[in-house]
């Protein structure tokens, strides 16, 4: 999995939360990339894609910020959250980590009905 950084360099929240991040992300096993808003913005991506219908306000384009994104390796957004708090980061990769626990339990109780 890859936890993913939407930031801008002068935010400062996104300063706050700079190298704790990273260990949250090692911590609980995942990649960790950091993302401008600018090149977000200007590179077509899946992930640009995720982030404007969920985050950009309509009207006036504004976007709290940092976000982050909890990814496959292939791609695939899983959770994401608006976190201004390393707690926060904390709960949105537990909150996952229950979720994913969930789909794997769910997905072996259907690959067991289907054998019987």
């Amino acid at each position: 999995m890859e936890l993913i950084k939407l930031y801008d360099p002068t935010c400062d929240i996104c300063s706050m939360l700079a190298g704790y991040d990273e260990q949250v992300a090692e911590d609980n096993g995942f990649s960790f990339r950091k993302i401008t808003l600018e090149d977000c913005a200007k590179n077509p991506s899946t992930i640009r894609d995720y982030v404007v219908p969920m985050y950009v306000t309509p009207n006036d384009g504004q976007i709290d910020i940092p976000i982050y994104l909890i990814a496959t390796q292939q791609g695939t957004i899983q959770a994401s959250g608006i976190i201004k708090t390393i707690e926060e980061l904390n709960n949105l990769i537990t909150a996952w980590k229950k979720w994913d626990t969930s789909q794997s339990a769910s997905s072996a109780r259907s690959t067991e009905k289907t054998a019987s």
